[in-house]
């Protein structure tokens, strides 16, 4: 049996604000992957670890109980729409400097890395359709795009996998795709979907790499890989965890768990219920 660990971290685009839990591109992640490989020995281990209004400095802050806590397989990083964008309050700065946004993402991906993740999956943020002018003089749109091209730097500079959300969308019908106004930036049910789907090849393509690995390949370690893929449909089973000061639930699909943990803490103990 192989377990591998996945990590969804990012902002309020990760956290799926403003859509219910099984519409979240997260979601719809972990439950393709359940049933691609439910025939298989390959389980699964996700987390989603978006927080709205979160920059990549404070990603950075909860990195350690976040990611590195978990030491996950698979990690897919997005962040940006916060940090680009200018307070009144701050008078025309930016949340989070382009030089300070670039030096963020690249301590995540080295911390990662020294947590023995072998796939990161970076990504730019889709269009949006703010083309109010703010503070700065500037739209956050003009603003987005500089810095999904540090994105695409950063990504190049240190060798992990790039999901272009931004060329992705290009061309979409974007209020199909996105909130109504006021909102006008977080995605909308179809646009969950459409995120899903850019973004699951990669995940797909880094687990077969994971698997070919064998056991020593992953973070989660695991028992002796069998000769053949195939293995028997087992229960289904839901288990609660507890701990951090509050209780999550997965579900156990063809030795599949999935992890819905909105609230940030540790989980310290776990029960199986049949």
């Amino acid at each position: 049996m192989q377990i591998v660990h996945i990590v969804f971290m990012g902002d309020s685009i990760t956290a799926g604000k403003y859509v219910a839990a099984p519409a979240r591109w997260t979601d719809i992640i972990s439950d393709r992957l359940e049933r691609t490989y439910i025939d298989t020995p390959v389980n699964f281990f996700t987390v989603a670890r978006g927080v709205s209004g979160d920059t990549t400095r404070q990603g950075l802050e909860r990195f350690p109980q976040d990611m590195q806590a978990l030491a996950p397989d698979i990690l897919t990083l997005q962040f940006g729409l916060n940090d680009c964008n200018c307070w009144v309050t701050d008078r025309g700065l930016p949340r989070v400097s382009e030089a300070a946004y670039r030096a963020n993402l690249v301590e995540m991906i080295d911390r990662a890395r020294r947590f023995k993740t072998r796939h990161i999956i970076l990504s730019t943020n889709h269009p949006t359709l703010r083309h109010k002018v703010l503070a700065s003089g500037d739209s956050l749109e003009q603003r987005r795009e500089r810095y999904n091209a540090i994105v695409r730097d950063v990504a190049a500079a240190k060798g992990v996998t790039l999901c272009d959300m931004d060329l992705a969308f290009a061309g979409l019908d974007l209020p199909q795709h996105l909130l109504a106004y006021p909102d006008l930036i977080h995605l909308s049910v179809r646009g969950h979907l459409f995120y899903a789907d850019q973004i699951y090849g990669h995940i797909v393509r880094a687990v077969q790499d994971l698997a070919n690995l064998g056991p020593a390949g992953l973070a989660g370690g695991g028992g002796p890989r069998p000769p053949s893929l195939l293995a028997g449909l087992p229960q289904q089973t839901e288990l609660v965890a507890s701990g951090g000061g509050s209780t999550v639930k997965g579900l156990q699909c063809g030795r599949s768990l999935r992890w819905h943990m909105d609230n940030v803490g540790a989980c310290h103990s776990a029960r199986f219920e049949s």
